[in-house]
């Protein structure tokens, strides 16, 4: 279940100075997913959609994931944020250098340790999109499994026990306008 929330309209900009926040929209993550991807995929429910009113504006960006990833293998999962809406879909992380690397905010969704299965990490980020756009923009929170077989899991462990051991947890995606 996601639950999503807009603060201002974005509307009233006038007379406002340059870095003024407009307009913030907020989508919280609460139910589990699980997915298996070697390719990025979106994270079911982490998304959320804003509308910028002016093309000079910014949209600074605040994700939160917690997650972990089945150990039974070495490849990593990785988490990065895509912007939809203008032109095509864009891979916000842009990594100097990546060669045949993936460009994310996180290289390695993975407890090591013998009691890893039941543990949960958090893996966030901020960025700042430039996207020139007065139209409608979607940021999603996005998932690769290098090997392509293993499973990624949001809000959740990968045992999920349930009793005084396991661990529950929200994902967010948080994005503001900010006056250009």
């Amino acid at each position: 279940m996601a639950l999503t929330q807009v603060i201002g309209d974005g509307l009233a900009t006038s007379g406002l100075p340059t870095g003024s926040v407009l307009q913030v929209v907020n989508t919280t993550k609460t139910d589990t997913f699980t997915g298996t991807s070697g390719s990025f995929t979106v994270v079911t429910g982490l998304a959320a959609s804003i509308t910028p009113s002016s093309t000079s504006n910014k949209i600074l960006v605040l994700v939160s994931v917690s997650g972990n990833r089945n150990r039974s293998n070495s490849e990593l999962g990785q988490f990065t944020i895509f912007r939809t809406g203008v032109g095509s879909a864009a891979n916000l992380i842009n990594a100097a250098s990546v060669g045949s690397r993936s460009s994310a905010f996180t290289g390695g969704v993975q407890m090591g340790d013998t009691n890893g299965a039941a543990n949960m990490e958090v893996y966030s980020t901020t960025i700042q999109d430039s996207p020139s756009s007065t139209a409608e923009l979607t940021y999603e929170v996005r998932f690769r499994n290098a090997g392509g077989s293993e499973v990624t899991f949001v809000n959740r462990s990968e045992t999920d026990t349930d009793g005084a051991s396991g661990t529950r947890g929200v994902s967010t995606i948080t994005l503001m306008e900010i006056a250009g």
